[in-house]
C-alpha cells in the first residue's frame, strides 16, 4: 500500500509540474513576440522530465554525473554557444531604427529587442565595437579630442595588462566584435550561475538541490537580466568568485589547487577593483568579506593554510597591487578629471529612499518581458525574485533553534541577518553623512539592488534550513504563513501597480485581474512548497518562475548584423578606414545612434562620454560658463542653432549641444551624420556641405571649408 501511495504521489507531482511547464510555455508564447521556440524547448524538457521519473536510478546517475564534471559541462556549454555566435545584446534595435540590411541573414532568433537597455545596446556593446578601429590601445580619441582611458570606460577590451581581470573581453581580442560579444555573453551569464552555485554549496554546507536553485534565483533574477551588461553583475560575478576563491584557497588540499585559487582570485579581485561602480562594489565588498570569515571559522577543521602558503597567497597578491598600482599611477590624471565630475563624482547618497515595498519582490517584475511598466522603466523596477522578509521574521527563532540543535548554518544565517538588517536601516532611515562618507556607502544610491542580492542569499540560506529541519518552524504556523505572506505583498501592490496590471489583455480580453492573481498564487504556492518539503514542486515552481520573468527579458540573437550589416553602416567604415583621422559629429540623433557611428569605426565627436572631454570644451566654452553641465559623465545630443553654441542639461548623464555652424569649423568637423539637410544653413556660414549617402531617412554630409 505504501509502495502504490508513493507511485501515485510521484504520477500526481509529475502531472502538476508538466501542467506547469506548458502553462508557463504557453503564455510565453502568447505575451512574447517571437516566442514560437519555447513550445520545442518545452517539449524537450517535458520528455525529459518523463525519462526522469520513469527511470530514477538512471536520472540520478546522469545528474551525479552533470554535477561531477559541471565546469567541463559549462565550458562546453560556452564554447558551443560562441561557435554559434549567439548572444543576449539588444542591438537588433537598429534594425527597426535603419530596416534595409546588405544580405538577408536573420539576426533575431528568440524574443525581442529591449528599447529600455540603451545603456548596453547604445552605449557598452558600441564602445567595445570602437576599440577595433583604435587598435585595442589605451587611450582612445574616437569619441573626443582628448585621450579617453578605455578602462575606465566601462573597462572596454585593451592590449594591457589590466586585461587579466577581464577575461569576459578576451573574446574581442583575440577574435573580434563578433565572437567577443557573444563571448562576453554568453560567459557572464554562465560564470554567474556556476560561481553563484559554488557559493551555495558553500554557505549550504554542500546541499545541492538548494544551490541549483538559488544560482537559477541568482542568474535568471529580473535584476541581474534587466542590468546584464556591463554595470552591476559583473561587479556581483567577481564578488562571488573573490568569496569562493578565498575560501577554496584556505581549505583546498594541494598545492596546485592553492596556486590555482590564489592566481583566479588576483585576477577577480583586479576586475572587481576596475569595475570602476562603487554603488555595488562597497556593499558587495561588505557581504562577501563577511560571508567568507563567517564560512572559514564554521568549516575551520577543513582549513590548510600554514606558514608555507604564505608566498602562494603573496606572489599573485602582488601581481594583482603591480597590475592595479601602475594602472592608477598611469591614469592618475583620468581619475582625478573622473573623481571631480559634478555626476557621478561628487554624488552624495545618504540612504532613506526606501519604502517596506522595496524590502519585498516586486510583483510587476514577473511580467516586465511582456508588457512594459507605465510609470517609471522596466530596468528601475526589477526586482530579485527573494522571501528575505518572511525569513527576516523567521530568524530570531530559527537561529537560536539552530544553535540548539548545534547546527553551524546559524553562523552564516546570523551573518546575513546581520548585513541585511544594515542594508535595510540604510535604505528605510538612512545614514548620518559621516558614517555614509567613513564606510563609503556615500556613493551608493542603488542599495535596494545590492538588498535584493543579499536577500537571495538569505533566502536559499532559508531554504536549506527548512530541508534539513523539517521541524521548523512548528506545524500550524507553516499553514498561515504562505496566505500573509501573499496578503501583505497583495497590500503592497500601490495604485500605479494597478493600473500596469489592469493593462493586460490577451486578444482584447483584459485579464489584469487574472495576472496578478497569478504572480500572488505563485509566491503563496512556493512557500507552501518550501515550508513542506515538497522539494520537485518548489524546484519546479522557482526555475518555472525565474525562466518566465527572467530567461525571457533578452533577446536571443545571432552576429553583429544589426550594428555592421547596413548600406549606411559599411559606408561608414568604408570612409573611416579611408580617411581614420577625420572627424565626425552626428545632429539630431539619439546617443545610441551616435555611438553606433562610432562603432563602425569613425571618430565621433559628441558620442558618449565617461568623463569630461577638457579640450572639446575648452574651444566650445572657453569661459567655462556651462561647466556643471560638461563635467560630466554624459551621454550627448547635438543640433545646429543659428544662435550661440550653448549646453543644456538634460537629465543626469545627458546634455543637449546647441551648436552655432561656426563651431563646427573651429572642431574641423568634416562629416555630418544626421536625418537633417543643413546645406542651406551651413552655406551661409561659408561652409559647402555635400550629400555623401543615405540610408533609411539618414545622411552623411561632406563639409568643406573655405577660409
Amino acid at each position: 500500500m505504501k509502495a502504490y501511495r508513493l507511485q501515485r504521489s510521484s504520477i500526481v507531482e509529475c502531472s502538476v509540474i508538466l501542467l506547469a511547464l506548458w502553462g508557463c510555455a504557453v503564455l510565453i508564447y502568447l505575451f512574447l513576440p517571437n516566442a514560437a521556440l519555447i513550445l520545442p524547448a518545452a517539449g524537450l524538457v517535458s520528455l525529459l522530465l518523463i525519462l526522469g521519473w520513469r527511470f530514477p536510478a538512471k536520472a540520478q546517475k546522469a545528474a551525479d554525473f552533470c554535477f561531477r564534471y559541471r565546469w567541463r559541462l559549462a565550458l562546453l556549454v560556452f564554447l558551443v554557444c560562441v561557435g554559434l555566435r549567439l548572444h543576449g545584446s539588444s542591438i537588433g534595435v537598429f534594425d527597426q531604427v535603419l530596416p534595409t540590411r546588405l544580405t538577408g541573414e536573420k539576426s533575431l532568433l528568440f524574443g525581442e529587442p529591449r528599447w529600455i537597455r540603451s545603456d548596453e545596446y547604445g552605449l557598452t556593446t558600441l564602445q567595445y565595437f570602437s576599440q577595433a578601429a583604435n587598435d585595442y590601445r589605451l587611450y582612445s580619441q574616437r569619441m573626443s579630442l582628448s585621450p579617453t582611458n578605455m578602462v575606465l570606460d566601462f573597462y572596454s577590451p585593451v592590449w594591457d595588462w589590466t586585461i587579466l581581470g577581464k577575461p569576459l573581453s578576451w573574446g574581442f581580442l583575440l577574435f573580434g566584435n563578433e565572437i567577443g560579444l557573444s563571448w562576453y555573453w554568453c560567459g557572464e551569464i554562465i560564470l554567474i550561475f556556476m560561481t553563484a552555485l559554488e557559493m551555495f554549496l558553500i554557505l549550504t554546507g554542500g546541499m545541492g538541490r538548494v544551490s541549483l536553485i538559488g544560482a537559477v534565483m541568482i542568474t535568471l533574477s529580473p535584476a541581474i537580466q534587466w542590468w546584464v551588461m556591463p554595470h552591476m553583475p559583473p561587479v556581483i560575478l567577481y564578488a562571488m568568485a573573490l568569496f569562493c576563491l578565498g575560501y577554496w584557497f584556505f581549505t583546498a588540499k594541494t598545492r596546485l589547487s592553492k596556486w590555482s585559487a590564489a592566481g583566479l582570485a588576483a585576477m577577480a579581485a583586479t576586475g572587481f577593483v576596475l569595475s570602476i561602480f562603487p554603488s555595488f562594489q562597497v556593499p558587495c565588498a561588505y557581504t562577501v568579506l563577511v560571508l567568507l570569515i563567517v564560512c572559514l571559522r564554521r568549516d575551520r577543521a577543513m582549513i590548510t593554510f600554514t606558514r608555507w602558503e604564505w608566498p602562494r597567497f603573496a606572489l599573485p597578491a602582488a601581481a594583482a597591487l603591480l597590475i592595479l598600482g601602475g594602472f592608477f599611477l598611469r591614469s592618475r590624471a583620468d581619475l582625478s578629471l573622473l573623481l571631480n565630475t559634478v555626476y557621478p563624482g561628487r554624488r552624495m547618497c545618504l540612504g532613506g529612499y526606501g519604502t517596506i515595498a522595496t524590502l519585498f519582490t516586486d510583483l510587476t517584475s514577473f511580467f516586465l518581458p511582456y508588457r512594459d511598466i507605465n510609470f517609471v522603466n522596466n530596468c528601475e523596477v526589477a526586482t530579485y525574485v527573494q522571501f528575505a522578509p518572511l525569513f527576516l521574521v523567521l530568524a530570531p527563532y530559527l537561529l537560536p533553534a539552530l544553535k540548539r540543535k548545534r547546527d553551524d548554518s546559524w553562523t552564516v544565517g546570523a551573518a546575513l541577518y546581520g548585513i541585511l538588517l544594515v542594508q535595510v536601516a540604510y535604505l528605510l532611515i538612512g545614514f548620518p553623512q559621516w558614517l555614509a562618507e567613513v564606510s563609503l556607502l556615500r556613493f551608493c544610491n542603488r542599495m535596494h539592488e545590492v538588498y535584493g542580492w543579499t536577500a537571495t542569499l538569505f533566502t536559499v540560506w532559508g531554504l536549506s534550513v527548512l530541508d534539513r529541519h523539517p521541524d521548523l518552524p512548528g506545524r500550524r504556523i507553516k499553514r498561515i504563513l504562505p496566505l500573509l505572506y501573499g496578503a501583505v505583498c497583495l497590500l503592497l501592490v500601490d495604485g500605479a501597480r494597478k493600473d500596469y496590471f489592469s493593462g493586460f489583455a490577451v486578444r482584447g480580453l483584459p485579464v489584469g485581474k487574472a495576472v496578478l492573481v497569478l504572480a500572488l498564487a505563485g509566491v503563496v504556492c512556493a512557500l507552501y512548497f518550501a515550508l513542506f518539503l515538497r522539494q520537485r514542486l518548489l524546484s519546479a515552481a522557482l526555475i518555472l518562475a525565474m525562466v518566465f520573468c527572467g530567461a525571457t527579458v533578452n533577446p536571443l540573437m545571432r552576429g553583429i548584423g544589426p550594428v555592421v550589416d547596413h548600406p549606411i553602416s559599411a559606408s561608414i567604415a568604408d570612409m573611416a578606414e579611408r580617411e581614420p583621422e577625420e572627424r565626425w559629429m552626428t545632429l539630431d540623433c539619439p546617443n545610441w545612434l551616435t555611438n553606433y557611428v562610432l562603432a563602425n569605426g569613425a571618430r565621433v565627436l559628441d558620442a558618449t562620454n565617461f568623463y569630461p572631454d577638457v579640450d572639446k570644451w575648452a574651444i566650445l566654452d572657453p569661459a567655462g560658463q556651462y561647466e556643471e553641465f560638461t563635467n560630466r559623465y554624459a551621454n550627448q545630443y547635438a543640433e545646429l542653432t543659428e544662435g550661440e553654441t550653448t549646453v543644456e542639461l538634460l537629465a543626469g548623464d545627458n546634455i543637449k549641444i546647441l551648436l552655432n555652424p561656426t563651431s563646427l569649423k573651429e572642431l574641423r568637423i568634416h562629416y555630418l551624420f544626421s536625418p537633417m539637410d543643413y546645406t542651406d544653413l551651413l552655406s551661409d556660414y561659408g561652409i559647402a556641405c555635400s550629400y555623401v549617402t543615405g540610408q533609411d531617412g539618414y545622411g552623411i554630409y561632406r563639409l568643406d571649408y573655405t577660409e
